[in-house]
């Protein structure tokens, strides 16, 4: 028993963990990294575009938009997973 609620502190506190647990739940979707070890083009994309644009940052202050929407991006997804 303490098994299972290890696990559901862990789904609980972890973000990616949680949202993975509703789409598997919620949605019947079995996410990244459960069943299939491939990432979707666009992902792989995003994910270059944000490091570049990390990269690419000569100061600090130049990483505050990019944080805001990565931020964005993560909230709106999540909103659309919830509804």
């Amino acid at each position: 028993m303490s098994s299972y609620a290890s696990n559901a502190l862990q789904i609980l506190q972890d973000q990616i963990e949680n949202v993975l647990y509703l789409l598997k739940t919620e949605a019947n979707i079995i996410a990244l990294g459960e069943d299939d070890s491939s990432v979707p083009q666009e992902i792989l994309m995003d994910v270059f575009a944000i490091r570049e644009d990390i990269e690419d940052s000569e100061i600090e202050e130049h990483l505050d938009p990019i944080l805001m929407d990565i931020q964005t991006r993560y909230d709106d997804s999540y909103k659309k997973i919830r509804e």
